[in-house]
């Protein structure tokens, strides 16, 4: 099985090359106060389980997820609606940075991996404001972009 882990970390966590494709280790995104992240959990694998974590640079910005506010969430597959909507805080007065990547869940251990073997994401952006997530998580012989696939599409607050 390829390990990542290596060349991710001589990448400072820049996107690598593996058999002719761009793999990421996260994706960062910038928003503004306000402003709505629907993610959209399109396809996962039931084993291991599947989620995604989503957490805001600055620990001071909240995120909030219906009435749950904090500055990271992991949307776990087996427990998350498939369309989850995210919002930034409000009163934020500098863009809201947010760090996402693919995590799952060790049920012998009871831990949250992520970043090991073979886990990395392939993102596309088939239009402006909306990304594909194609996440293979660290099991198997090969990696797996199809373990957990996620859409997330960036709406801008609307201004009264």
């Amino acid at each position: 099985m390829p390990d990542f882990t290596p060349a991710f970390t001589e990448s400072k966590g820049a996107p690598i090359q593996y058999d002719g494709r761009t793999l990421h280790s996260s994706l960062k995104l910038q928003v503004s106060a306000g402003d709505r992240l629907d993610v959209f959990l399109e396809h996962f694998v039931a084993a291991p389980i599947q989620g995604l974590a989503i957490s805001s640079v600055n620990r001071a910005h909240k995120l909030s997820i219906a009435s749950s506010k904090h500055h990271s969430f992991v949307l776990w597959t087996d427990t998350a609606p498939r369309h989850i909507e995210l919002t930034a805080p409000a009163n934020a007065r500098k863009p809201v940075q947010l760090i996402i990547y693919n995590v799952w869940r060790d049920e012998k251990y009871g831990t949250t991996l992520y970043g090991l073997n073979a886990a990395a994401m392939i993102v596309q952006q088939p239009r402006a404001h909306e990304w594909t997530l194609a996440c293979s998580d660290g099991w198997g012989v090969e990696p797996d972009f199809s373990d957990l696939v996620v859409r997330l599409v960036h709406e801008r607050r609307k201004v009264p």
